[in-house]
Parts: C-alpha cells; structure tokens; sequence
C-alpha cells in the first residue's frame, strides 16, 4: 500500500499541528494563586490572593489602600501587590517569575506621621497545572503557588 504525496503532506501538517499545541499552550483562562504563610504554632496567614493571567503571561493586582498625598508628596499604598510573568505553557509545567509585596499600615505614635511597615519576596520557579508549589523562605515561612484553567 503506498500513500500519495498529497496524503504524507496532510499527515505531516496534523502532526506539526499537535506539537505545537502539545508544546505551547495559549495562556488563555489561567490564574494563579498566590499564599505567603508562616507555619509554627499558630498559622499566620500574609497573603491569600489569586491572579488572573493576562494573554501575554503577566500578572498584576493591587489590594489594599493608601495615605493620602499632599501637593507635594504621593500617596503612601499599603496592602498586597503582586506583578509578575508567566512563560510559555510547555505541557503541563510553566516559569512564574513574581514580586510579591505585602505591607500594612503601622502607628507610630505619632498621628501627623503616616507609616507603612512590608516586606518584599521575589522568584522564579517552574509551576505544573494543577498542583500547588511550596517553597520555603526559612524560619517557618512559606509561599505556596497553585496554577490553575478556570
């Protein structure tokens, strides 16, 4: 039995056409969830916030509130923001590079002196669909990552 060249091409362009979605999936519908925790004796909870995934993999949210400004100052912003990129989705498991700041409003004592008090955690790490990523910051800190289709 032979196949015609017509046949071998329309094979080929199926095959070419699985790979490429088997490879790079669209990034379409996806978010991550984003969790920063100390575990100890009693479980303190920083952040609790998932993310919708734009189609060009980045991610940006901002929760929270602010100090006014003055003509000559800027607002002050405290709360959770979180940036970041999503790479391209090759199978199941994709790079999530994120910055996570987290911050609260802090009294100083002092009513006229407004003070926002945070931290900063940034990184990199391959993210599998559907599971969720632990990654330990040392002294009982975590962050845990869950990508998700919705």
């Amino acid at each position: 039995m032979s196949i015609g060249k017509g046949m071998l091409w329309s094979l080929a362009t199926v095959l070419l056409a699985a790979t490429a979605d088997a490879i790079s999936k669209p990034l379409d519908n996806l978010v991550v969830s984003v969790r920063v925790l100390d575990k100890g004796e009693k479980e303190k909870l920083h952040v609790d916030q998932t993310v919708k995934v734009s189609k060009d993999g980045q991610l940006n949210l901002f929760s929270g509130g602010e100090f006014p400004g003055t003509d000559d100052e800027p607002a002050l912003e405290f709360g959770t923001r979180i940036t970041g990129k999503l790479g391209n989705l090759e199978g199941e498991t994709t790079s999530l590079t994120l910055k996570v700041e987290f911050s609260s409003r802090f009294d100083s004592g002092e009513s006229k002196i407004p003070v926002v008090r945070g931290e900063v955690v940034a990184l990199r790490a391959d993210v599998k669909l559907g599971e969720t990523t632990r990654i330990s910051f040392g002294k009982n800190r975590w962050c845990e990552l869950r990508l998700v289709q919705q």
